[in-house]
């Protein structure tokens, strides 16, 4: 193991030495505290201690959103435990927790509780789109969530909670613009207002950013494509809410554009490396009501509307050989309208019940429908409205807390769904909790699964037969609060996944196949006091299959660490490292894809009024490093050093 590995070890015993030759009555220590009490509701879906949540629960606040600068969601996620990423620098980026590589479609992404997942395919759309600056927390939770949500929720579940009205935070005008390396621009804003004697408030966010990436052309990325190749991405993001007593209503609608260049090789294949698109929007529109209807029992009623859509404008394929010399267009509309009642129960001493109904129903594209131009030079008509199915899903599940005495919590749910596309799933969880002053300990057990959607059915040569995935997880998490500045917590975890959909390519198709086994530990440490903070973390993953063959894309061994000092009142600068040890690559069975380290920096400045003003760097020491492929492309370049600056008014 060399250098890189113990970087981020070095930075953690260079914390511990400043922390212990600080001041201690210096120190703010409520940090710790309010950690081991924040809210979340992701796990449960109502509000709970984070120490009470019956799975492992991470949380990515606004604070660490600001401090550490993140870009994108990914840099954000990449901090964490147990997460690793493939990211083709293009028209979407992967996600992987705990050792199971997917299109994104092991992971349930909500905003505000609500899906955002892509309706044909089931995955979700990583990149640049979510508006980072209208972010509240993100909650993260670790494992299967299929007991509380169905399908998709097999590895993890991540929930984007925006702002609320009625928090300070919404209130009054924010605006940002950020300036940096590759074109990079982007413009945020945000205004909100609420009226506490009327109970009545709104806010309303909007983004726009574009950037052409990183410079891929010729050597620079790896010789895949030519120094005339263009890449972009281009996103638009809008959201708003409004909120009346216990009512509420929200709207998010997100466009993004970019480039699909990097999907195919160009130089030495028939593939013209510009002039492509791939449009998709999705849009989220929902109405929450909460009912108390004694002091015992509240009913939480839901009723919304997605669409995600590939949108008509979608050029995907450029190819100018001899025998299919056009440009390709496509098309892939989806929708769906759902409703869910939410009951909670406290009426039995110690004792916590919830229940709910969920009906949806979808209209989905059989499949992309395709035109075609006679040049690679001329863009395509708008293809027609493919065939559509319509599918419909009722759902029922049950948790139930229970608290056996001061120390120990039982908690135990199950759901059952009825779909007319993949018939009938029912998935249990259940934990033992114990909590007893500054140690947790979690017993965790859950199982999830992940439904065939068209984009399985139809794909190739297609397969009516395929059957859902699952999984079953085996967890043990153990936390404790040391003093008012030091918190740690170590997690052990075994998944398996059967009837694993794998893509048959001999007879081009998905397959229920295989097996995948994945066990490994997440460690964590955090250190917060006045003017300083800082965390660091380690996962070891073995991931295989029933034969024993390793995983392609899962490393072994990934590390995290970050330092963030406010030197005076006006000053706070933030140093981050990621470690990724080496992986496998399917694209080239006998190359691995090396370990890296990235060194990422920020500096803030706050001294003018209501102004503030960030420096940042990715990639400090202009690291190459490349991330693993299930495509054509044998792997992929990532982002050289590069700089932004970023001014935002409050």
């Amino acid at each position: 193991m060399n250098r890189h590995f113990f970087l981020p070890l070095m930075l953690l015993l260079y914390s511990t030495i400043w922390a212990s030759n600080a001041e201690m009555e210096d120190l703010f220590s409520l940090d710790i505290k309010q950690l081991q009490n924040i809210t979340v509701v992701t796990a449960t879906k109502s509000e709970i201690k984070i120490n009470d949540v019956p799975s492992t629960l991470r949380v990515i606040t606004d604070t660490m959103i600001k401090e550490r600068g993140y870009q994108s969601l990914e840099e954000a996620l990449a901090d964490l435990p147990g997460m690793q990423f493939r990211d083709i620098q293009g028209f979407n980026s992967y996600t992987f927790m705990r050792g199971a590589p997917s299109q994104n479609n092991l992971i349930l992404m909500m905003v505000d509780g609500v899906v955002i997942n892509e309706l044909n395919s089931g995955g979700f759309y990583g990149g640049l789109h979510y508006n980072l600056s209208n972010i509240k927390r993100v909650e993260v939770m670790y494992g299967p969530g299929s007991a509380l949500y169905g399908t998709n929720a097999v590895s993890g579940v991540i929930n984007i909670i925006t702002r609320d009205p009625d928090d300070e935070d919404a209130q009054g005008l924010f605006a940002s613009a950020t300036l940096g390396s590759f074109d990079t621009q982007s413009l945020s804003m945000r205004v909100g207002d609420y009226d506490q004697s009327s109970s009545f408030g709104y806010t309303i966010s909007a983004m726009y950013k574009t950037t052409s990436k990183m410079d891929l052309g010729g050597s620079d990325g790896a010789d895949n494509w030519s120094d005339s190749m263009d890449n972009f991405e281009e996103d638009l993001s809008v959201e708003g809410k409004i909120k009346y007593k216990n009512f509420q209503l929200g709207v998010i609608l997100q466009d993004k554009k970019a480039s699909r260049t990097t999907n195919y090789k160009s130089i030495g294949t028939d593939y013209y490396d510009r002039d492509t698109l791939w449009h998709i929007t999705f849009a989220n529109i929902w109405a929450k009501h909460k009912l108390n209807i004694d002091d015992k029992t509240e009913l939480n009623s839901m009723l919304y509307y997605r669409n995600s859509t590939v949108q008509d404008d979608t050029v995907a394929s450029v190819t100018n050989g001899v025998a299919d010399n056009n440009q390709t267009g496509y098309y892939r509309p989806n929708s769906l309208v759902g409703v869910e009642e939410r009951l909670i129960y406290r009426g039995i001493k110690d004792l916590e019940l919830t229940t709910g109904l969920v009906y949806e129903h979808e209209r989905l594209a059989e499949g992309f429908s395709k035109s075609y131009s006679n040049s690679y030079l001329v863009e395509p008509e708008a293809p027609q409205k493919p065939d559509m199915i319509n599918n419909s899903l009722k759902s029922l599940y049950l948790q139930g807390q229970y608290r056996l005495n001061s120390e120990f919590t039982l908690t135990a749910g199950l759901r059952h769904d009825e779909s007319s596309s993949y018939d009938a799933v029912t998935t249990p969880s259940g934990s033992l909790i114990y909590n007893q002053d500054d140690t947790t300990i979690k017993l965790i057990y859950a199982e999830a699964f992940r439904a065939p959607k068209p984009w399985d059915y139809t794909f190739g040569n297609g397969n009516t037969a395929l059957s859902p995935e699952e999984m079953e997880n085996y967890e043990l998490f153990f936390g404790h609060v040391f003093n008012n500045n030091v918190k740690a917590d170590i997690t052990y975890f075994n998944n398996k996944i059967k009837n694993k959909l794998t893509f048959d390519s001999i007879n081009n198709r998905w397959v229920n196949q295989g097996e995948l086994a994945a066990q490994g530990i997440e460690i964590s440490l955090i250190y917060l006091s006045e003017n300083f903070k800082s965390f660091i973390n380690y996962t070891y993953t073995d991931s295989e299959d029933e034969d024993g063959v390793k995983t392609d894309e899962i490393a072994k061994h990934t590390a995290n660490a970050g330092l963030t000092y406010k030197s005076s009142k006006n000053y706070l600068s933030h140093i981050g490292v990621n470690y990724v040890g080496k992986k496998s690559n399917p694209a080239v069975p006998t190359e691995d894809v090396d370990e890296y380290t990235l060194v990422n920096a920020k500096l803030s400045y706050s001294g003018f009024k209501q102004w503030n003003v960030d420096f940042m760097v990715k990639n400090i020491f202009d690291e190459v490093y490349y991330h693993t492929s299930n495509r054509p492309v044998t792997k992929y370049r990532q982002p050289e050093r590069s700089f932004f600056v970023q001014g935002s008014y409050k």
